[in-house]
Order: structure tokens, then C-alpha cells, then sequence
């Protein structure tokens, strides 16, 4: 499906922080040497007699300074996290109607062992190699295995799924007024954060445990800017999901970074404007944006109660008029466009009138990657192996 190119969603995103945010860079201040110890204190601002502290704030090379930044991946991993939490709400096991799972589980492996279960959200990628090293009858070809993955991997990609979803790095865009003057009117300087200190608490009196103290960097006046978040060759729905996403962002409901549990990592985002581009012949109606259900709706990539999915297009918002640019249709979206643009998407993942894809029960996982076929696989692959340690090993004649 990631072939060609059909359609493609660019956003800008930023997170600011509402709080102390921490992201770990992990330093081993035992194993450092004097000389990196000075390296250290230097590239972090710290004077010669100041401590380092025992949790750093990540940072990376940018326009001549080290700057805090939060990867893409870190923020990625989070978003993952709460679409899964967002799937088994809509779509909670019931543990009777395993077709309507909401997601696997990415970290339940499963295996072969004797003794050790199929669980109902086996990951994805597991069913997959089950699949590939045991199964017949089932090809994996790309079709197969899009149809067959969970929403959220439809999205984030598995094993044997590329990710269409891509998010790159995000840059400080803001600064303190003493760091921006000094920058403005010198040389590049390494930006310097806050510390905060921690302390054991004793189990038994509840005060401080002598000897057990730590401390960390934050950062606490930030704007980190996402500049071009990608999602490839998208189904409405996917977008809906992303949408719920940015709404949860913007309610402060999704944390980012350590010590979540201790008050850091509180963070509000927001869509500061978004494009949509159709690629090639294949054009949406006039008034409307189009995801590649629209397009591909007949395709293998969808199931049977897939491909009876009405719509496929939502409407464009005031004031939207696409550019045509060579081969490519192009809508832009300011910010408060962007957000209806998405509010719209989100009704075609959940809606209170249960016939969004996930809620109205659009999605069914197919009868192949179920508990009960997976358990069968796992018998006859079981069977196999009982059968090669009792075979007789067939001793060589040497007849020299």
C-alpha cells in the first residue's frame, strides 16, 4: 500500500509545557573520567564546583549549541501508548466475541512452549510469525497482513508492517530572556535548565531516608515544535485516532518524558496547521477530502465488513481551496481549520451513533488471526515437534 503514493497528511504540532518535563539522557557519572566530567559540566553550563546532576535532559547539536529537545520517537511511543488505551475503551474484551478485540498487545509474545497460553490480544507481529514459521494456507503478503493487523497497528506499524505514521524531532522554541539575550548579542551558549531534588522516603516513618538524595534537570519554559508530522496513504479513521490524540494533548491528558507519577511530564499540545495532499489521478470530489478507502475500497487490504463501509470522504472546511501543484492537490488548514478538519475525521472513528470504524463494529478481526486458529496452528505445530523426538535418529554404516 506504501508503494505509491494516494494521499498524505502534513501536520505541525507543538507541545508546551505546563510544568517540569523531563526526557532521560542516560550518563554514568561513576564511570566518567575527570575529563569528561569537565566536558560535561561545561556543554550542561554547570561551574566547576557544581555537582552533575544524576538525570540529564536530552539534548542534541543545533545551530552551534546544545539544545533540549524531545525525540520523535519518545513522543511517538506515547502516542502509541493512549491510541491503545483509546482502542480497548471504545472496544473492551469481553472475553466471549474475540473478533472484536479494540488492538493486540504489542509487548504479549506468546510462543510455542508447551504449557504456555495463546492470549486473546496476542501482538500482532507474533500472530504473523506464527504464521510465517507454522501456518499454511495463509501467503503474508502485504494485503494479508494490513487486513489482518489491529487498528493501531494499521497505523503505528508492527513487525511486519511499515508505520505510516512519521514523526520527527521537536525543537525549544522558546527560551528564557536572559538565555535569548545572551544568545542574540555572543557566541552560540549551551542552554542551561532548572534542577529539582529528590529524596528516599522511609516506608515505616514516612520522612526522609539520610543518604538516599538525587536531583534531575527540567524543563519548565518551553514550546517544542513538531514541524512536519506525516501520515501516508491515510484512512479517515487513522486520522480520527490521531485526532482524539491532539484533543487529549490539548486537555493535558497525556504525559511525556519521567516521573509522570511525581507531577513532571504535564504538557498541553496543538495543531498549529496541517496539509492535505492527493497525489496523481486520483482526485476526491469537488468539496471534499478523501482517504484511500475511497480509492482502494474493492482492494484485498480491507475485510468483508470493511469493504461494506459507506462514505470514504468528509467535507472541507470554510474557506479551504485546494492548489494544484503538478501532480499534486494541496488543501491547507490554519489552525482552527485543522481542528474541525479532524473533529470531522474523529466521527468516522467513534461517534455516539456507534457507526464509526471502530465503535459501529466496522472492524472485526479476521477468522484466521483469532485465539482459536492461532491454538490450532499452535497443536499441529506442537504435534510436529512430538513427532521429530520420538522418530528414531537412523545411525550411519561406516564401511570405511
Amino acid at each position: 500500500m506504501l508503494k505509491e503514493m494516494i494521499n498524505e497528511c502534513r501536520i505541525t504540532f507543538s507541545l508546551k509545557t505546563e510544568g517540569p518535563v523531563l526526557i532521560k539522557k542516560p550518563i554514568n557519572k561513576n564511570e566518567c573520567t575527570e575529563d569528561e566530567k569537565r566536558y560535561y559540566q561545561n556543554i550542561f553550563g554547570l561551574g566547576q564546583n557544581d555537582r552533575l546532576p544524576d538525570a540529564f535532559f536530552v539534548r542534541t547539536l543545533r545551530q552551534g549549541r546544545l539544545v533540549p529537545y524531545v525525540p520523535g520517537s519518545s513522543l511517538k511511543g506515547v502516542m502509541r501508548s493512549h491510541a491503545e488505551r483509546i482502542a480497548r475503551t471504545l472496544m473492551p474484551s469481553s472475553g466471549t466475541d474475540e473478533s472484536t478485540l479494540g488492538c493486540c498487545d504489542i509487548f504479549q509474545s506468546g510462543g510455542l512452549q508447551k504449557g504456555e497460553e495463546i492470549a486473546q490480544d496476542l501482538a500482532c507481529s507474533s500472530k504473523f510469525q506464527l504464521y510465517k514459521d507454522y501456518g499454511k494456507g495463509f501467503p503474508l503478503n502485504g494485503e494479508d497482513v494490513y487486513r489482518s493487523s489491529c487498528p493501531v497497528c494499521k497505523l503505528f506499524g508492527n513487525g511486519f508492517l511499515q508505520s505510516r505514521l512519521l514523526i520527527p524531532d521537536g525543537y525549544n522554541h522558546v527560551y528564557h530572556d536572559a538565555q535569548a539575550s545572551i544568545i542574540k548579542n555572543s557566541k552560540p551558549q549551551n542552554i542551561r535548565l532548572s534542577k529539582r531534588d529528590g529524596v528516599g522516603i522511609d516506608r515505616y516513618t514516612g520522612g526522609n531516608v539520610s543518604g538516599v538524595k538525587f536531583d534531575f534537570e527540567v524543563e519548565e519554559n518551553a514550546v517544542f515544535r513538531f514541524n512536519d508530522i506525516v501520515i501516508k496513504n491515510f484512512d479517515l479513521w487513522q486520522l480520527g485516532l490521531i485526532g482524539y490524540l491532539f484533543q487529549d494533548f490539548k486537555e493535558l491528558l497525556i504525559k511525556i518524558g519521567f516521573g509522570k507519577s511525581r507531577g513532571l511530564g504535564t504538557v498541553s499540545g496543538s495543531v498549529e496547521g496541517m496539509k492535505v495532499i492527493h497525489y496523481g489521478q486520483r482526485k476526491p470530489s469537488e468539496g471534499k477530502i478523501s482517504g484511500i478507502f475511497h480509492f482502494l475500497r474493492k482492494s484485498e487490504y480491507y475485510t468483508k465488513e470493511e469493504k461494506e463501509m459507506t462514505g470514504g470522504e468528509v467535507d472541507l472546511p470554510a474557506l479551504t481551496t485546494p492548489a494544484s501543484e503538478g501532480y499534486r492537490r494541496i488543501c491547507s488548514f490554519n489552525n482552527k481549520q485543522a481542528e474541525k478538519f479532524l473533529a470531522s475525521c474523529c466521527e468516522t472513528f467513534s461517534n455516539g451513533s456507534d457507526t464509526g470504524y471502530l465503535n459501529g463494529n466496522l472492524y472485526r478481526i479476521p477468522l484466521e488471526m483469532r485465539k482459536s486458529a492461532l491454538e490450532n496452528i499452535k497443536g499441529e505445530a506442537l504435534e510436529e515437534a512430538k513427532k521429530k523426538e520420538e522418530s528414531p535418529v537412523e545411525e550411519e554404516n561406516d564401511h570405511g
